[in-house]
């Protein structure tokens, strides 16, 4: 099976290590507030799915191109610990991130999931890389030109003794709009690879994701390739209808409905603010309120009801820099909060009556 890589194979490893997923998930939850201050863009079902490949293949040399703040460098490090062999090799070209120096700002990142078998190369990968010796499993998430595609065609991937996961490529309906995305695309004509967009929406995958709780959850637009294993054909589907929100603004009523299908989740759960802002009470407060808040603005142009609910609860509950945030966006719910308000305290004067 490990010359080969398949939806079978993929759902396999996803199963086989589902245990050490749901701690280590949990884990990277617990600490995600902490990955927000700075950056954490490396979608859930991709790290989970990274992590799985290199629990299953053992990689002894592994790349990162680029790790950034060092969020996906912990699933791959993670992995590595588990199988107690394997390094990690993270090349960045910046020498710091938000005044911060690089190096340090990955390590305090990951120190939970810290691997001593842990290199962070600073520079240009171009350049850096040459020195070191060739990866078996590569992880590229960098610069989106051209000229950069061309460069890992052409240098990196003959060197590749196994697998590419490659970010920012191609969603399940949709190829990135990049110059790298066009480059490789192009190159991948007629060869074979795995789109993780068409991967991750599978009912079988999907119910074993149900499982684990949301870091980032946004969609995959990952591809798995190689030169040297044989890839099973799961390619997206390409009709873009959004083209990059460069549609044709005289498109018909029927296609303006589909795109708004796609946009939004269905079927949704009704007053998802209510369950948001109890959860404030129990933990991560501000965490939750956001949520709240962040649901209850995007129904303003179906149901007024879950602003100003949101706004009452704020007022109730002394959250007041929040509630004057929300009152500032939509400052003519003032007049519905005095409302709820005196409503609110008329029903407590009968009651005592």
């Amino acid at each position: 099976m490990k010359n080969q890589i398949s939806k079978t194979y993929l759902f396999k490893i996803y199963k086989k290590y589902f245990n050490e997923l749901r701690i280590l998930t949990y884990r990277i939850r617990q600490d995600y507030s902490n990955f927000r201050k700075y950056r954490a863009t490396f979608s859930d079902f991709d790290g989970e799915i990274l992590y799985c490949l290199v629990r299953e293949r053992k990689p002894n040399i592994v790349y990162e191109i680029s790790p950034d703040c060092g969020f996906s460098s912990i699933y791959i490090t993670s992995a590595l610990a588990q199988n107690n062999s394997g390094k990690l090799y993270s090349f960045e070209i910046e020498k710091k991130k938000f005044n911060i120096d690089t190096k340090k700002l990955i390590k305090n990142n990951i120190k939970n999931y810290s691997y001593k078998n842990h290199e962070i190369i600073i520079g240009d990968v171009v350049e850096t890389s040459k020195s070191f010796a060739n990866p078996d499993m590569v992880l590229i998430d960098s610069c989106h030109d051209e000229w950069f595609a061309k460069w890992y065609i052409n240098h990196l991937f003959p060197r590749l003794n196994d697998i590419a996961f490659v970010q920012d490529i191609t969603f399940y309906d949709r190829v990135e709009y990049s110059g790298e995305s066009k480059v490789l695309m192009k190159h991948l004509k007629n060869k074979n690879y795995i789109s993780l967009g068409i991967i991750e929406r599978l009912e079988n995958f999907k119910k074993i994701n149900n499982f684990f709780p949301k870091r980032r959850s946004f969609e995959s637009n990952s591809i798995i390739l190689s030169k040297k294993i044989k890839i099973e054909k799961v390619l997206p589907n390409k009709e873009d209808i959004f083209k990059n929100n460069f549609f044709n603004l005289r498109i018909n009523n029927n296609r303006i409905y589909e795109i708004e299908n796609k946009l939004e989740p269905f079927p949704q759960r009704q007053n998802i603010h209510r369950t948001y802002l109890r959860l404030s009470k129990i933990k991560d407060k501000g965490f939750y309120l956001k949520k709240a808040i962040g649901f209850a603005i995007t129904q303003l142009h179906y149901n007024s009801k879950p602003f100003n609910e949101t706004l009452l609860f704020l007022l109730l509950n002394l959250n007041l820099i929040f509630m004057l945030r929300m009152l500032f966006f939509h400052p003519s719910s003032a007049v519905v909060l005095l409302r709820n308000v005196f409503t609110q305290l008329k029903d407590r004067i009968y009651k005592r009556i």
